[in-house]
């Protein structure tokens, strides 16, 4: 299942927040499309992910 988060106009450290909560829902193959527009985000959350990925 596609899942849409839009966390536009939020600024660090919300997004990533609200995306850690997101994929705590998720099941195997669930997609989950986050919209972002902060720089800060845009670079904290993929790294982020591989870092919870890596464990």
């Amino acid at each position: 299942m596609d899942k849409h988060l839009d966390c536009t106009g939020e600024p660090c450290p919300l997004p990533l927040i609200k995306t850690e909560k997101e994929m705590n829902k998720l099941k195997i193959g669930d997609k989950l499309f986050i919209e972002l527009d902060h720089t800060c985000s845009m670079t904290n959350i993929p790294e982020w992910a591989r870092k919870k990925i890596m464990r």
